[in-house]
């Protein structure tokens, strides 16, 4: 009797293991092109898709309305602060700049970047070669130049960066901590 148990307990440990491993993140979405935000040297930051959970994201991707573009880009990750009227975006990470060699360009995050659920994804053209591609549903804050974030009252409106409906063309993606499996010792 106690054999089937113990095997039962390892498929089920297994199992657990597997789903854990298997499971991805993501952050922003390539959606439908429209339009560009224009050339740099501007940030827009996506309010619309943030991260779905906690991981490590490993490769980005992202529309552009030019190519090829020498260091045209780098891709944020950013944190989210609100209390009452206050409003707060801050920079946890960014990478690159990036060469645009197409339109659609892919990238490896490297080293990979770790996000927390909730985290936002932005977008920087650091030159006048081309900018992200504008996709018209969802909100973004578009920033001059290579912003790390902001903080403003949303009482006033001109302390906040300028709201856009839409938001950039970029995604990226991870996955999940890898666990170790849990070993079930076996007992007569």
């Amino acid at each position: 009797m106690a054999k089937p148990r113990c095997c039962l307990l390892v498929a089920a440990g297994l199992a657990y293991y597997a789903s854990a491993v298997a499971q991805s993140i993501s952050i922003g979405s390539l959606g439908t092109s429209s339009g560009f935000f224009g050339p740099g040297p501007i940030t827009v930051i996506t309010l619309s898709f943030p991260a779905t959970g906690d991981g490590v994201l490993t490769s980005a991707a992202f529309w552009w309305s030019a190519a090829p573009c020498p260091a045209a880009a780098k891709i944020k990750i950013l944190t989210k602060y609100e209390f009452l009227y206050d409003y707060q975006i801050y920079l946890d990470e960014e990478r690159g700049p990036f060469d645009i060699l197409q339109t659609t360009q892919t990238v490896d995050l490297t080293p990979p970047v770790a996000v927390r659920k909730g985290d936002l994804i932005g977008v920087t053209a650091l030159s006048g070669c081309g900018g992200p591609l504008f996709n018209p549903t969802g909100v973004s804050f578009v920033l001059n130049g290579d912003a790390g974030g902001f903080a403003c009252d949303i009482r006033f409106a001109n302390t906040c960066p300028s709201v856009t409906a839409g938001y950039p063309a970029v995604r990226a993606v991870g996955g999940r901590p890898e666990r170790a499996p849990r070993v079930v010792p076996f007992r007569k």
